[in-house]
């Protein structure tokens, strides 16, 4: 009698039990011939059914149904079975995708990637490098802590670090919502050169991958950047921490030799967010250079003279002097930079005195040549936008030492 009370409790399809057995259908992980990884036809063909309810679940509300499975083996192909809550809603998946689907795309991008390896198991750093973030709750729910560590290309780290290294603009900030629900910390840095995930935002190509800099595009790309930054700040990243080669966020930025109006908002925002344009890097890139503010990298790599207002503005020291000797005047007329020489000379009264112009001369060259002609001009003393105010040596001087003293 029992078994055939089972038998007819079984032959009643509840609504629960077709959207369970959906979706054991939709997340069924096998990759078929996995040399190849071709995936199983019928499953690429199979989709979300939103419409349905679990029993008791008001159909105007939103449906939730289960979803990713737990970590199996790669080359597994029996399906797995969904846990019996709810976890996420479907809508919070862009890409709709099992976890055979985002290995396959994971192999698919980094196969070539220096540092890869085959994926042997699923697990929360390939969808939080893939930007799927369904596939992260179900992993973070089911098997795995979110500060653990996770393998990803040449990575293995943090989940936060995985996804501000590689996920794309489209599900960046989404992803970095997802780890702080999780408790994920944001003060983490990589095991290999100690960055942290503001320094690994400059190195995320995927952002800028296949960005054509028209209007439209070049908006969403600075966009991602805009939040990401105010984001990471918000959670306690700090934006003006060090590598282990002693470099900054900004400094990476200013490194840029190329791409500058592109790059410029990031600048911008940088400096909004709390970049310290005084923090001294060295730089190790064509020869090493000692960069004792943001405001001698910049001119040494030639950034438009908007981008010096910026830094002037959020107060440099413009008067800075580095170990060999030079200040920003000086560096602009090493490498005959005319514009950015002229622009300082008109516009900042501090470093157009007597002592910044002396040892500006001694890269000039002979009197001759038009730097030198330049700093020989007669100025005003007063100029009429000047911005002297907002360096933060305003109303001291240095030395070639790089000390400062108070004016007589």
């Amino acid at each position: 009698m029992a078994q055939q009370q089972n038998h007819t409790l079984h032959s009643i399809p509840s609504v629960q039990n077709q959207v369970l057995q959906h979706h054991s259908n939709q997340y069924h992980p096998g990759i078929q011939n996995q040399p190849g990884l071709q995936r199983n036809n019928t499953m690429r063909q199979q989709q979300y059914s939103p419409q349905q309810n679990f029993p008791g679940q008001n159909p105007k509300s939103n449906t939730y149904i289960p979803n990713q499975p737990p970590s199996q083996p790669f080359n597994n192909s029996y399906p797995h079975h969904p846990p019996q809550r709810p976890v996420v809603h479907p809508s919070q998946n862009p890409y709709k995708c099992t976890c055979a689907d985002i290995m396959t795309k994971y192999v698919e991008e980094f196969q070539t990637t220096r540092g890869y390896e085959m994926p042997g198991e699923c697990h929360a750093g390939y969808h939080a490098g893939m930007g799927d973030v369904v596939g992260l709750r179900w992993h973070l729910c089911h098997d795995r802590r979110v500060d653990g560590n996770y393998k990803f290309v040449d990575m293995s780290d943090k989940l936060v670090l995985i996804a501000a290294r590689y996920c794309g603009r489209k599900y960046l900030n989404i992803m970095f919502q997802c780890l702080k629900e999780y408790g994920a910390s944001f003060e983490v840095t990589t095991k290999k050169k100690g960055q942290t995930a503001f320094h690994l935002l400059f190195f995320n190509k995927v952002l800028s991958n296949k960005i054509t800099y028209s209007d439209d595009k070049l908006n969403k790309y600075h966009k991602v950047y805009f939040h990401a930054i105010k984001f990471l700040k918000e959670v306690g990243c700090n934006i003006n921490a060090k590598d282990e080669d002693g470099m900054t966020v900004l400094s990476y930025f200013l490194g840029e030799k190329f791409l500058h109006a592109q790059r410029t908002p990031i600048i911008q925002t940088l400096l909004d967010n709390g970049a310290d344009p005084n923090m001294p890097v060295n730089i190790k890139d064509w020869g090493e250079f000692d960069a004792k503010t943001s405001l001698l990298q910049a001119v040494r790599n030639k950034w438009p003279t908007t981008v010096l207002e910026l830094i002037v503005k959020h107060g440099v020291d413009v008067k800075a002097i580095n170990n060999e000797g030079m200040n920003a005047l000086a560096i602009a007329t090493q490498h005959k930079d005319m514009t950015t020489m002229t622009w300082m000379l008109d516009n900042i009264s501090i470093i157009s005195d007597s002592d910044s112009i002396k040892i500006a001369k001694k890269f000039a060259g002979n009197f001759t040549t038009k730097e030198s002609q330049l700093l020989s001009k007669k100025r005003n003393k007063v100029l009429p936008n000047d911005l002297s105010s907002f360096s933060s040596t305003s109303s001291s001087t240095s030395n070639v030492n790089g000390n400062t003293s108070k004016k007589k």
